[in-house]
């Protein structure tokens, strides 16, 4: 679970109550609302924006090349991915309301890179809130699963990744940080 892992180098319990005695202060941190301490909920402090700009390199560049105008092939379900991160376009519709406030369509959203970059640094950065970790981050982007559940499964959809387990698609992004 997430208290036994650590995170900038600190276990999660200590980083959370650092973050509580410090008040979020200048240093980047945010401090957790009032009444969660992460014991539980397993919510922790985002990665400074330095990191997920690092993240949104190394995952475009797999994607895309870094590319914002890529279209990737249909799927069998007839979806295809979109831009730089080729997010698929079933979740184009609810992950521009969730971090834009406003629905986009996938068309949109392929002409739209300033909603390609948000869309990523929110989702991408839910993963990394949610499990502490830019492994389970990336795992989560490209099979849904978290590393341990996600590196077996692999990529069924014609194109540049076709074959691919997650183990390596994860292991390509960490070396392209």
């Amino acid at each position: 679970g997430m208290l036994g892992g650590t995170f900038a180098g600190l276990p999660m319990n200590q980083l959370v109550s650092l973050m509580a005695a410090q008040g979020g202060g200048g240093n980047g941190l945010q401090t957790l609302p009032p009444g969660l301490t992460g014991q539980t909920d397993g919510l922790t402090t985002p990665p400074p924006v330095s990191d997920i700009s690092r993240y949104m390199r190394a995952i475009s560049q797999l994607e895309s090349g870094g590319r914002y105008d890529i279209l990737g092939p249909r799927t069998a379900s007839g979806d295809r991915a979109y831009g730089r991160y080729q997010v698929m376009g079933n979740n184009v519709g609810p992950w521009t309301l969730q971090h834009l406030g406003h629905r986009l369509t996938p068309d949109q959203f392929l002409a739209d890179p300033a909603a390609q970059d948000a869309v990523f640094r929110g989702q991408f950065g839910s993963y990394l809130t949610r499990y502490g970790n830019p492994r389970d981050a990336a795992s989560m982007w490209f099979t849904g699963q978290p590393y341990e559940r996600g590196r077996s499964r692999t990529d069924a959809i014609p194109g540049v990744h076709r074959g691919l387990t997650g183990e390596q698609y994860v292991n390509r992004f960490i070396g392209g940080l």
